[in-house]
């Protein structure tokens, strides 16, 4: 399985964790939750960037084999990658460590630089990682130096692409054998009615004051509007030429969807809107905050399971703005995606009822095996959760602590209360000896 372990870094003092394909992380703001989820996010996107380096280099052969065979550009590429995510000086200390273990004696660690010309935060390569990469050197230069048509048969030119082509390919595949994954990322940040506001949506990528997630999002939002979108509601996207034989899938998420946005969403002659039931289209810069904030979790997720795309979901406070039955429906719609064709989530929340929606969800799965048709009949199999896929933690005071119970093969009740409503219960307790006494 594959660990990740942070010390003293930004508001975490040490956190080391097992990473499961669903994982959520509550607990109070500036606790670190982001902290974590921006750290995992970070190190599943090494792999985008090692692919990409990879390519400039070989490929496009701007430097030689043995320039790169000890990996320090590559190095320099990660690290730069992590201050992109992680701009904000004060997040690091003398004693900050971040290390992902992506598989046995296979990992990444990035810890405060050291020496006149060190970076402030450098990454090295285990053994296992450093084995493999000049492996991948040396069969990618192997590739590029051999042709294996004749030159009487296939022009010079056509020999190079075809050399091209095969190291691209083993490029791809070194890198999620590498890595362990292959799935599309996509981190959805919180506040996202800014995107509706459409001067401030067509200003995020240009600005450099923005968040790089922030921006980053912004351009994934933008290819969704233009280029599935821009003719057709999500309804009519879902249901594009297969009205009569719609899978179970496109039907719950049509569903799941419509009621979230209470209609469907639409960004027709470049105006985003949100169409009700009724038909009545409202311009999205004046739909409600909730509509605001969740249409875009939806748009992601209605496109990955459209095409079925494996993928992985870092989701920040899917909860906002919503009223707790719609909150418990977005549940319902990520956990719909996390079972389709095995894709990832990750959730940070401050909310109770998502923790409450996904417990029902694993009570369902569980009760589920001995009676699916009853069970069924309450909860969608589709949207059932297995424990065994399930990480949830709740973060104070810069570490974690596990809520799931092992035996009930559930999350804590106790945990679900989370401890302000007790606070809120004790005072109006206390308030009403006051009233009663004598």
């Amino acid at each position: 399985m594959q660990k990740l372990i942070i010390k003293n870094f930004g508001p975490i003092k040490d956190v080391e964790l097992d990473v499961n394909d669903f994982m959520v992380f509550i607990g109070p703001q500036a606790s670190g939750k982001s902290t974590i989820s921006k750290t995992l996010y970070f190190f599943r996107l090494i792999r985008t960037e090692f692919a990409a380096f990879f390519d400039e280099k070989f490929v496009q052969k701007e430097i030689s084999q043995y320039d790169i065979l000890d990996g320090e550009e590559l190095k320099a590429r990660i690290s730069t990658l992590f201050f992109r995510i992680f701009e904000l000086s004060n997040y690091y200390s003398n004693s900050s460590y971040l290390s992902f273990e992506y598989q046995d004696g296979v990992s990444i660690v990035l810890t405060v630089g050291k020496g006149a010309n060190a970076q402030p935060i450098e990454a090295s390569f285990s053994d296992g990682f450093s084995s493999r990469y000049i492996e991948l050197v040396t069969r990618a230069t192997n590739i590029l130096k051999q042709g294996k048509t004749s030159i009487n048969e296939v022009a010079a030119k056509d020999i190079q692409a075809l050399q091209i082509r095969e190291a691209r390919n083993l490029i791809i595949i070194s890198a999620y054998e590498l890595f362990q994954d292959n799935r599309l990322l996509s981190f959805i940040p919180a506040g996202r009615s800014y995107y509706a506001i459409a001067p401030g949506r067509i200003n995020i990528s240009n600005n450099n004051g923005i968040d790089f997630l922030v921006k980053q999002f912004a351009d994934e939002i933008d290819y969704l509007r233009k280029q599935l979108f821009s003719s057709y509601s999500t309804d009519e996207f879902l249901f594009l030429g297969n009205t009569v034989n719609i899978s179970p899938i496109i039907k719950a998420a049509q569903s799941l969807l419509s009621q979230i946005l209470k209609g469907s969403y639409s960004s027709k002659d470049g105006l985003d809107s949100i169409v009700t039931k009724d038909g009545v289209n409202i311009l999205l810069q004046y739909a409600s905050s909730g509509q605001q904030e969740s249409v875009w979790i939806l748009l992601v997720i209605i496109e990955r399971v459209y095409y079925a795309m494996q993928s992985q979901l870092f989701i920040e406070e899917p909860e906002a703005h919503l009223f707790p039955e719609s909150q418990k429906l977005i549940v319902d719609l990520i956990a719909l995606f996390a079972n389709h064709t095995d894709n990832k989530v990750v959730i940070t929340t401050h909310s109770p009822y998502i923790l409450a929606a996904i417990n029902n969800l694993l009570y369902a799965q569980i009760i589920g095996q001995k009676n699916k048709e009853a069970v069924g009949q309450i909860i969608d199999p589709l949207l059932w959760l297995n424990y065994k896929r399930l990480g949830v933690y709740f973060v104070e005071n810069g570490t974690i602590r596990n809520i799931l119970d092992s035996e009930l093969k559930a999350i804590r009740n106790e945990e679900i209360d989370i401890p302000a409503s007790s606070i809120i219960n004790a005072e109006f307790d206390k308030i009403s000896e006051i009233e009663f006494q004598k």
